[in-house]
């Protein structure tokens, strides 16, 4: 179990989310785990990142909407890759258990390839893992302490788990993405990994969930939002993460965040 200091959290009025680093053989497959609960009915914004999360919703009520279409999520679901921003609205005393994956660890614990999950959620009752967890959010509302519902999840995540190679290619083309700050272009990356571009790009979408562009721009927005503009302009920032114009970059970060780079960063 994680040290005290090895824990994030941010706490508001109505609302605590607690991160905590996974630990063991986990800790090779899983980038961390979040427990958010809220006191009162709260709303937030989460923006697009490149983990594919499986959701535990041991009480309350969680609603989430992308392009304002507002849907219950179950007690277990797995949630793939988006593009969009997304809303969140939790009612009043609701417990969450959020999953995080490391990008190509999905595989490992589920059949289904990844790009089937892409801007969606799947009930864990739908899918052929379900009677194996079947009673989690029961045992997870009853654990009195974070620790004991880590536990409760580790010993689930483990009895599904079946290790899978991962794909050495995508491996390498995840790193120079990530390199470049999600500034590549698909058409030379697959040139320097001597391979067809039809090739690559099912496999990139099996193994991450997302097509190389769609990861890419997450790259790039990711980037934006976290170096703010700090000693450069609008333009300035859309030239250094590739693109040609103003508009384009605008058009994408508003997709991505809900509000134009001037409304983001200005309100922050």
């Amino acid at each position: 179990m994680p040290d005290q200091k090895d824990v994030w959290t941010v706490q508001q009025a109505t609302m605590v989310v607690k991160e905590y680093p996974a630990s063991g053989m986990l800790a090779n497959y899983v980038r961390s785990y979040m427990l958010v609960s809220s006191k009162e009915e709260s709303m937030n914004i989460v923006l697009p990142d490149t983990s594919p999360m499986m959701v535990f919703l041991y009480k309350g009520k969680f609603r989430y909407a992308m392009r304002s279409h507002f849907i219950d999520m179950p007690a277990v679901a797995l949630a793939g890759l988006r593009s969009c921003v997304k809303e969140v609205k939790l009612a009043s005393d609701t417990g969450v258990f959020v999953v995080k994956f490391k990008e190509l660890a999905f595989s490992s614990f589920f059949r289904e390839p990844l790009h089937f999950f892409f801007e969606t959620r799947v009930s864990g009752e739908d899918l052929p893992f379900g009677k194996r967890i079947s009673g989690i959010e029961g045992r997870l509302l009853e654990a009195g302490t974070d620790e004991e519902r880590i536990d409760v999840v580790e010993r689930s995540l483990e009895s599904l788990f079946q290790e899978k190679h991962k794909d050495r290619l995508i491996e390498a083309a995840l790193h120079r993405i990530r390199a470049a700050n999600g500034n590549v272009r698909i058409k030379e990356l697959v040139r320097s990994l001597y391979v067809s571009l039809d090739v690559f790009e099912k496999r990139f979408r099996e193994s991450v969930g997302v097509s190389p562009k769609k990861f890419s721009t997450i790259i790039k927005m990711n980037y934006a939002v976290k170096n703010g503009l700090v000693g450069q302009s609008i333009t300035d920032m859309a030239l250094n993460l590739g693109y040609f114009d103003d508009s384009h970059f605008i058009r994408d970060f508003r997709y991505f965040s809900g509000r134009t780079p001037y409304q983001y960063f200005r309100s922050g």
